[in-house]
């Protein structure tokens, strides 16, 4: 019986030895990173340098979508709905919450966003305040991404209809 509970402790404090480390400052970068490389991917039609921040394997949940699957499929995602919607997404500074023993990280701002088609002509701006509710696994990689927003507010469904008149969008 005791050299069970030596090999349980063992095993234990061996895979705790292999989880990287999670501090404040981690949680910090790592949200930051996530919130500035989606803003710049948007606006220059390319997420690669967001896909880093996510783990190979993750699980989103946005108003009205739940999925899960790999990492090019979450970014396909985002390019066959919000790259497609809108040129710009811009936030403010962010109020950062870090729980260091969950790995887990808070992220709300005040945004305003174009949905626009990617017209440059076209401006169709929508206020709003989003959170971000980001997971993180043993490699500090984004494993699971919780996004809260009013989708059903009344101007980013103007915005949103009058694109589907002018254009045919699959939206997944």
């Amino acid at each position: 019986m005791r050299i069970q509970l030596l090999i349980l402790k063992i095993i234990e404090s061996s895979s705790y030895i292999l989880q990287k480390s999670f501090s404040q400052s981690d949680g910090i970068s790592l949200g930051i990173e996530f919130l500035d490389t989606m803003q710049n991917g948007l606006k220059e039609n390319n997420l690669t340098k967001h896909s880093l921040t996510i783990s190979e394997n993750l699980s989103w949940n946005y108003p009205g979508i739940k999925n899960k699957g790999s990492r090019n499929k979450y970014i396909s995602y985002l390019e066959n709905t919000w790259i497609k919607l809108t040129s710009e997404f811009m936030k403010n500074m962010p109020l950062i919450s870090v729980d260091t023993e969950k790995k887990r990280i808070g992220l709300s701002f005040k945004s305003k966003i174009n949905i626009n088609g990617r017209n440059i002509k076209r401006k169709c701006i929508v206020s709003d305040i989003f959170t971000f509710i980001l997971n993180v696994d043993d490699n500090n990689m984004i494993k699971k991404i919780d996004g809260i927003w009013d989708s059903n507010s009344e101007k980013m469904r103007k915005c949103i209809n009058r694109l589907k008149r002018a254009y045919v969008f699959n939206m997944l």
